[in-house]
């Protein structure tokens, strides 16, 4: 908390610098910004790509199941669809309790290097010639992928966020 000595003399030459201080102190010490979230948003923060495109989430299975919610399905998994320019990602993520299993594709098909980021974390797999990928034991929560680009481009792609 601040005390009255913080805010004497407001309204003089610096007054406005002092006003700054004593609420960025009063901010910190009533609504701290949690730890976890700093983390996060520094880890984000270096997984930028200057230069890559982003890859938009086009589909989502779980949209659909909002429209279909009488039909049940009994495998746990959710297709999701990105696309950028000349460049799609198909996946499937599996459910199994707190884990999920992560099966894609690259179209068009190219062998290449698939990295899965989660906050803390990053997992890179390799795509075979026909562009398809496979990755077991992530944990539930918020991913992206950074992508090759289609071959005549060379440009990394980066899909959007999702939660998982």
């Amino acid at each position: 908390m601040t005390d009255d000595s913080d805010l004497v003399g407001l309204g003089d030459e610096g007054g406005d610098e002092r006003l700054m201080t004593a609420l960025r102190r009063l901010a910190a010490a009533l609504d701290a910004v949690p730890m976890a979230l700093v983390a996060a948003a520094r880890a984000a923060f270096g997984w930028r790509t200057p230069g890559a495109e982003v890859a938009q989430l086009t589909y989502d299975s779980t949209l659909d199941e909002q429209a279909l919610v009488g039909v049940r399905s009994t495998t746990p998994s959710r297709l999701l669809s990105f696309e950028a320019s000349g460049f799609t990602v198909e996946m499937e993520a599996i459910s199994s309790g707190p884990r999920r299993r992560l099966r894609g594709e690259l179209g068009p098909p190219q062998p290449g290097l698939v990295e899965i980021r989660q906050p803390g974390r990053s997992v890179t797999v390799v795509a075979d010639g026909l562009g398809r990928f496979l990755v077991d034991d992530l944990r539930a929560g918020p991913l992206s992928l950074r992508l090759p680009g289609p071959r005549s481009e060379g440009v990394a792609k980066i899909t959007d966020w999702v939660l998982l």
